[in-house]
């Protein structure tokens, strides 16, 4: 059995969610990192996801580079835009393979080895953030709503001389 070891890791600079206009740019920072100590290679690949299916992809190419060797402990920042035809869909970011000089003449097959999503939403589809505050919202309300109708209904009680009942989530004490 054989150990796995960490190949390597990338960040980057946006945030869960974008409200994006297909024609725009997106500008990216990203970092790649090689938490190991011998020198590797890395590469860098995009995919439009929208149900579960690419329906578009791409190679990051910056200045005519389209592979990163960084040193063994090192990191490197690349900054690159990305033109996606499409919205409503997640942008995915993956690094690819980690490879030693060594494995690479062995011909290992290269794997994603980390990677990153963003959703590109459009204006009439608001992102899962805006919707859980939304949700948050309304049943602040409809909490208040039920509150309030509790208390009409005992002062109800109290006006026709009955006896009132303690809210389900008060017990006796």
């Amino acid at each position: 059995m054989t150990e796995e070891i960490e190949r390597g890791s990338i960040t980057w600079d946006l945030p869960e969610s974008i409200l994006f206009t297909p024609g725009e740019t997106i500008p990216i920072t990203a970092t790649i990192t090689n938490p190991t100590d011998e020198e590797r290679l890395y590469f860098l690949g995009w995919a439009l996801i929208r149900n579960g299916e690419m329906i578009s992809f791409g190679g990051v190419e910056v200045e005519d580079i389209e592979d990163w060797v960084i040193a063994g402990f090192a990191s490197h920042g690349i900054s690159f835009e990305i033109l996606p035809e499409f919205t409503d869909c997640y942008l995915n970011l993956s690094l690819i393979s980690g490879l030693t000089a060594e494995e690479e003449e062995l011909e290992v097959v290269e794997e994603i080895i980390d990677s990153l999503s963003t959703y590109l939403y459009s204006a009439t589809v608001s992102p899962l953030a805006i919707q859980a505050q939304w949700i948050q919202a309304v049943m602040g309300v409809a909490m208040a709503v039920w509150m309030g109708a509790f208390v009409v209904q005992q002062v109800v009680k109290v006006a026709k001389g009955e006896e009132i009942e303690r809210p389900p989530l008060i017990s006796k004490q």
